[in-house]
């Protein structure tokens, strides 16, 4: 989603970042990286486009969002 808080007309502001970490409350939708069915219990964020993105997707896919190796938390 975009911010505003950098100041009027500051082009920062149109940035589509993703959200934070969370715990999926129930099963629906597919990653918008990967495609794997979103079931509840796994790591998800939102993706910034209106999307959700799985843990497994985003840290496999390149180099870990947070600088560290994570286990797949789904097959």
């Amino acid at each position: 989603m975009p911010c505003d808080h950098f100041g009027d007309g500051d082009p920062r502001n149109g940035w589509r970042l993703p959200g934070p970490w969370m715990i999926a409350a129930f099963d629906g939708g597919d990653c918008s990286r990967g495609g794997h069915d979103l079931e509840e219990g796994m790591q998800i964020r939102a993706d910034g486009d209106g999307g959700w993105e799985c843990r497994d997707c985003v840290v496999f896919d390149g180099e870990p969002d947070d600088g560290e190796r994570l286990q797949p938390l789904h097959e």
